[in-house]
């Protein structure tokens, strides 16, 4: 067998440390082993390891999180230009609804709109046509004009026309009148 022979040998430098020297070409180890240092480098590089894993792990689950977030912002987006129409119509049946009931429990409520209309024709020829109902239940002075029941018209209309005019309004176009106001 032949000897092995490395660099020079001490004795204080120890037998495991001068076989680690000879096999890597003399270089000898200048500190000696420290395995508290050995075990924190090692955990320190699994640690490193074990996070870079677990994010390659998450990175698809964070994608999916992320787009079902957009799909839930985007289902709960509420377009006001869109329902605006909607809720426009709702207000007007609400409020036709509300001025029908008014004009059953108190037909004089056309009263206003009966006097309105006959101080746009004056004194002029004119015949006023209401709904036979209303008719009755108005408290109409004596006119100078024609007044005659027109099962035609709804309740809440009133028509006044002339040889040179017509004029016709309900609470229901004054209502749309006012609501465009608002729009």
């Amino acid at each position: 067998m032949s000897e092995v022979r490395g660099p020079a040998s001490t004795s204080a430098t120890p037998p495991l440390a001068r076989l680690f020297a000879h096999l890597h070409g003399g270089t000898a180890l200048t500190a000696p082993f420290d395995p508290d240092a050995a075990a924190a480098a090692a955990y320190a590089d699994g640690h490193r390891d074990g996070c870079a894993q677990a994010e390659s792990a998450l990175a698809p689950l964070r994608e999916r999180l992320a787009d079902a977030a957009a799909k839930l912002d985007a289902a709960c987006h509420i377009d006001t230009a869109q329902l605006r129409p909607l809720f426009t119509a709702l207000t007007q049946r609400l409020c036709a609804a509300a001025l029908t009931a008014e004009l059953r429990l108190s037909p004089d409520a056309l009263q206003p709109l009966v006097e309105a209309a006959l101080a746009a024709a004056g004194t002029r020829a004119a015949r006023l046509r209401l709904n036979p109902a209303t008719l009755a239940a108005l408290a109409l002075p004596a006119l100078a004009i024609a007044v005659e029941g027109d099962a035609a018209l709804a309740e809440d209309e009133i028509a006044l026309d002339g040889p040179a005019f017509a004029l016709e309004t309900s609470l229901a176009s004054r209502l749309a009148v006012v609501v465009a106001a608002l729009a």
